[in-house]
């Protein structure tokens, strides 16, 4: 779902492609110490400093690093072990800028020192937000009547040990109140974590179908189709740098209105109005990239397993199991400045009698470039991208000369990409209606990405499917 925040984004990063800077955003080594010394050379980490958190724990930095202080290491070793905890440091999304030195104390014992620019963390914000699957779909009807407006209050970092505060209240195309609180770790070790949340929603249309690839919609004016309450706690554990597991149980609570389970019987099952089941969730996350907001090297592994409906509270017996597994993999060519990246989804639902409700296939979260105007229900489905990019312009960092460091300090990279995407559904009951249903589909195309600080992405892309329609379309997340 798109959401416009930081509509000044868009102009700090257009003149920032323009303007001059320094090279990189991400890690920084005093070129002139390793210059002057036998990288094979064994050194004795001697202190490790970080300077600029004035709000985040120095037990919170201490955790994503790969070394510490005692260790014995040649210094290329330590290069490069400097710049994994760079990454790391940059991932929890806590900072704008991550950058190092190493220094010598007295011969063969060294100092490093992290240099931390945080972001802001309070962002009281109002909420614009699309209602449909993507800005794509959206932009066919400009309808300002299938908007979302409201406010948010989020505390990142909360704290200062990377903790999550978040109030949400929105109205529109659907009204909605959630609270949630996340704390990474709460065990002395540091390995295990906790958040709890809570969400009501409303929302009068309701997509209850498709037909010919495209939603069918109920709705009753002046009365919502469709309420929600969702009640979870989430424990993860996280026993080293690049390894995370999460177990969750949610409560969930769902009712429509009786003329709408008599228009399809199918949305609930069986015909029913309301219902309500404990959901069980596991995840198991592998987090090897250099850049979450916009890989370049390493991969990235999840495997999902959950079961809605438990036999305990759940009133008709719903007992929908679902399997879902995501690998990516990026790296870079022999060719300078040229990079690759794939990605494959894999999800299987392999219960018998599945609610509408509950099923997603291509359109949504998951969707094939070229096909953003359609959706494709169904219980299983493979999707493959991929992506062969090329750096226009590197990454290039500029001061806006006003305001905080938090937000005048911006950093922006341009990236030309061609790209093949391939995917399909298979769908055992409404495939009839739906002929994008159980086929191979696929697209090429070519795009610019638009990368800048905060974690924000900006891509034109242009793609012909495999019906030999083209388009231009417009996103805000990574492609890979």
């Amino acid at each position: 779902m798109f959401r416009r925040e930081l509509p000044a984004l868009i102009v700090f990063a257009f003149f920032s492609v323009l303007s001059p800077g320094a090279s990189g955003f991400f890690v920084s080594l005093d070129e002139r110490y390793m210059g002057a010394l036998d990288t094979s050379k064994t050194v004795v980490v001697g202190s490790i400093r970080f300077e600029g958190n004035q709000i985040t724990r120095e037990n919170i930095l201490r955790r994503e690093m790969t070394f510490s202080e005692g260790d014995t290491l040649q210094l290329h070793e330590l290069s490069k072990e400097c710049e994994v905890s760079s990454s790391l440091l940059f991932n929890t999304r806590l900072f704008n800028f991550v950058e190092y030195t190493i220094a010598e104390l007295v011969p063969g014992e060294i100092e490093v020192v992290f240099k931390l620019v945080e972001r802001w963390y309070w962002w009281p914000q109002l909420l614009l937000e699309l209602a449909d699957p993507n800005f794509n779909t959206w932009w066919q009807t400009r309808d300002p009547m299938r908007i979302n407006y409201g406010f948010e209050l989020y505390r990142q970092n909360f704290r200062g040990s990377n903790q999550d505060l978040k109030v949400r209240c929105k109205t529109g195309y659907t009204k909605e109140f959630g609270l949630s609180y996340r704390i990474p770790f709460f065990s002395r070790n540091q390995q295990v974590g906790l958040q709890l949340g809570w969400s009501y929603r409303e929302q009068d249309e309701i997509t209850i179908g498709t037909r010919n690839n495209q939603r069918e919609f109920y709705l009753e004016p002046g009365n919502p189709g469709r309420t929600e309450q969702i009640a979870n706690v989430e424990i993860t554990y996280r026993p080293g740098l690049f390894v995370k597991y999460t177990g969750s149980i949610a409560y969930v609570h769902t009712q429509v209105r009786d003329s709408l389970a008599e228009y399809n019987p199918d949305y609930l099952a069986n015909g029913e109005s309301f219902i309500r089941y404990l959901k069980l969730f596991y995840s198991m996350q592998v987090e090897k990239r250099d850049n979450r907001a916009y890989p370049l090297r390493g991969y990235f592994i999840q495997t999902d397993i959950s079961q809605r409906g438990m036999g305990l509270i759940n009133t008709d017996g719903l007992g929908v199991f679902e399997m879902a597994a995501s690998l990516k993999a990026y790296f870079p060519l022999p060719l300078e400045h040229c990079y690759f990246a794939a990605g494959l989804r894999l999800k299987a639902v392999p219960t018998a009698n599945i609610p509408y409700y509950v099923q997603e296939g291509l359109g949504y979260g998951s969707y094939l470039r070229g096909y953003e105007y359609f959706v494709v229900d169904g219980q299983q489905l493979a999707l493959l991208r991929s992506n062969l990019k090329y750096e226009l312009l590197g990454k290039r960092e500029f001061n806006l000369g006003f305001g905080p460091e938090k937000f005048s300090r911006v950093h922006t990279a341009l990236w030309l990409n061609i790209f093949a995407d391939a995917g399909k559904v298979w769908d055992r009951y409404y495939a009839a209606e739906n002929p994008l249903s159980n086929r191979w589909l696929g697209s090429v195309g070519v795009g610019l990405d638009l990368v800048t600080y905060y974690d924000r992405v900006f891509r034109l892309e242009w793609a012909i499917n495999k019906f030999r329609k083209p388009g231009v379309y417009l996103h805000f997340v990574q492609p890979i």
